[in-house]
């Protein structure tokens, strides 16, 4: 009633509708996230915000991530085109446009795997030095790039890039518990997995064998 009898302002209830998004999210029930999401983003447009101000940009990015959690790859990097254009000429906004778990994932699973490998290398860089290596956030990013260079060819660093992150995902450090099974992590922890094994076939040692059977087991 409060918000119906407009006494919140627009940026308070697009925040509050994008809070409900993002907590939608870390429970995996993506398609009430893109509901919430949408709300969020029209509040604002009817208020007059322009595409490329930070509360858009913050709906914009909770849409996408709702989007990827219900496996709509094309939609989603249809969402990131639109947000890039927007952004082209916002250096000062740039940064809440990248969105770069859900970048990454959406590139990968549409197979555009030089531009994830860009895209995952700066938030690695950036992910170590603000984490440290061996936090769950880094490992997350850092198997992504594994995935990613292997599928570029770059199979000598991607197998060197598994080795590290895999045991830092298989035993999460740094986190509260649960947070690697919430959100977009899950699927990306597991889209990892089964991108481990899968290179496993193109012939490992005796040592990523074993990995491999290990994480046969964590997967199933």
């Amino acid at each position: 009633e409060v918000i119906a009898s407009g006494a919140v302002s627009p940026q308070v209830t697009a925040g509050l509708f994008n809070t409900i998004t993002n907590l939608r999210i870390q429970e995996g029930r993506f398609r009430e996230a893109e509901h919430w999401s949408g709300k969020s983003a029209q509040t604002l447009i009817q208020a007059g915000f322009p595409a490329a101000a930070p509360a858009m940009l913050n709906a914009r990015g909770s849409e996408q991530t709702a989007l990827a959690g219900q496996g709509r790859w094309n939609e989603a990097w249809q969402k990131f085109e639109a947000v890039d254009r927007d952004v082209l000429n916002r250096p000062e906004v740039r940064q809440l446009a990248i969105n770069p778990l859900t970048r990454a994932l959406v590139l990968l699973k549409l197979q555009r795997w030089a531009q994830a490998e860009t895209t995952l290398t700066a938030s690695w860089a950036k992910q170590k030095e603000y984490f440290g290596a061996e936090h769950f956030t880094t490992a997350l990013t850092e198997g992504l790039l594994a995935w990613a260079q292997w599928e570029n060819g770059k199979k000598p660093e991607a197998q060197a890039h598994f080795d590290t992150a895999l045991p830092n995902l298989m035993t999460p450090q740094g986190t509260s518990a649960g947070y690697e099974e919430q959100g977009l992590r899950k699927l990306a922890r597991k889209s990892i997995a089964e991108a481990y094994l899968k290179a496993l076939g193109d012939g490992a040692d005796a040592k990523a064998l074993e990995r491999g059977f290990t994480m046969a087991e964590w997967l199933s």
